[in-house]
């Protein structure tokens, strides 16, 4: 058996591609691994381009026994060719940013969206299952009309490339008694950088003046990137530093100096460089937005609403109470422990099995039987968020006749659409 990733794109330094060649590694060491295949040509970094990625053109034959990973979070053709394939096809979603997003900015970028969103609706009935890296992606898939199996896991994340040593040239520039103020991420409309400029500069004005922003990733969209800057320079912002994409050394420098990192993004399918400053313990103040909430988790400050003055007035209480800012830190520490590399490797080469084991009885033609017992599962409605992760599990491994649930009626919005899943009221038991 052998496991082929196919991506649109495999650029260097982009979550999605970093991703792709995470997993490439974790199925080489697993000896599984059939390689990198990219379906755009002009978007495969030349340091990927024939090390470790081929273009689509030498995409192999694929057997019964092996599985196709379909990375899907923008425009790909190659969706139209699943039909014809043998294999066990799993459509991996990064979910696509919503396309009105690039009105007036950028007509490809627009165009590229909204073809992607056809196509993953077209994919709905095309793939055997999913693998969505938030609870976000998931919904946002069933709402599209998919009712194969769809797996949550999170990004994979190799942690271990952050311990490297950040740029010392950033750190003695940047490290001092002034506040710093993060956000890492391309410069996209979706992920509202106005909105951390406009927050920065009332932060400045009414809380101190000694304070910088630095807005770190990809400014390659024009038309976004001048508007950015241009809004700075009308504010009379002096320490706003657009960066562009930077050297890793240089990204690990601007996290290390950073005092808080701020996301007001109004579309993110998982969000990795929240992540990434719960690594390094950066206490995170974010716009509660899509699947940010999902990363978070019980973690950071969320905020409800675009609310510039009271963002200001947050990022002052994060940056002076230390008490607070501690508390935060604590409670990333204990999220981050979910997308440890080891427990994300775990899971998805679990996942992976569940998969191949689900190909291996439909050769024998003999799919588990329905077992004549039920899975009864008696819960707090707070611990639903992880015992939910259970469930496709216990229908693939298990496969009782029903799974029952005792819970509070709080949780029944948040069910399955399991046609075995059956919910029972708690109160109805015993009262109270």
């Amino acid at each position: 058996m052998k496991i082929v990733q196919v991506s649109e794109a495999l650029s260097f330094g982009d979550a999605i591609s970093n991703d792709v060649v995470a997993i490439d590694k974790l199925l080489k060491e697993n000896e599984l691994s059939g390689g990198i295949f990219v379906t755009n040509r002009n978007n495969i970094d030349k340091r990927y381009l024939n090390n470790i990625a081929k273009t689509i053109d030498d995409f192999p034959v694929m057997n019964k026994e092996d599985i196709l990973l379909l990375h899907h979070a923008i425009a790909n053709d190659f969706c139209y060719a699943l039909p014809k394939l043998k294999c066990k096809k799993v459509l991996v979603y990064h979910n696509i940013t919503p396309p009105s997003f690039f009105d007036g900015i950028s007509d490809g970028l627009r165009n590229a969206t909204a073809k992607g969103l056809v196509q993953a609706k077209f994919m709905s009935n095309k793939v055997d299952c999913c693998i969505a890296d938030s609870e976000f992606n998931k919904n946002n898939l069933e709402e599209m009309g998919y009712k194969c199996p769809i797996y949550v896991c999170p990004v994979l994340i190799p942690f271990d490339d952050y311990e490297a040593d950040p740029n010392p040239e950033i750190v003695n520039e940047f490290q001092d008694d002034w506040v710093n103020i993060l956000f890492v991420g391309r410069l996209s409309p979706n992920k509202k950088q106005e909105d951390i400029i406009r927050t920065y500069a009332i932060y400045k004005k009414h809380y101190n003046e000694k304070a910088r922003l630095f807005l770190v990733g990809n400014d390659s969209m024009d038309i976004y990137a001048d508007s950015l800057r241009e809004y700075a320079r009308k504010l009379q912002l002096d320490d706003v530093y657009i960066t562009g994409s930077v050297p890793f050394q240089n990204l690990i420098a601007y996290y290390r100096i950073a005092d808080v990192f701020l996301c007001m993004s109004e579309h993110e399918g998982f969000c990795v460089p929240i992540v990434e400053a719960m690594y390094f313990n950066v206490p995170v103040v974010a716009y509660k937005s899509s699947a940010v909430p999902g990363t978070i988790g019980d973690s950071g400050i969320l905020l409800k609403e675009k609310d510039f003055l009271l963002t200001a007035a947050v990022i002052n209480e994060v940056s002076t109470n230390e008490i607070l800012s501690n508390w935060i830190i604590e409670r990333q520490q204990d999220k981050i422990k979910d997308y440890y590399y080891n427990n994300v490797a775990t899971k998805i080469v679990g996942i992976l099995k569940s998969i191949s084991r689900e190909e291996d009885q439909e050769e024998k033609g003999n799919t588990s039987p329905n077992n004549e017992f039920d899975a009864l599962i008696v819960i707090k409605a707070s611990d639903w968020p992880i015992a939910k992760k259970s469930l496709p599990f216990i229908k693939t491994n298990i496969n009782p006749k029903r799974i029952v649930i005792v819970s509070s009626t709080e949780l029944l919005k948040e069910l399955p659409n399991y046609d075995k899943c059956v919910f029972i009221d708690e109160n109805k038991i015993l009262d109270g």
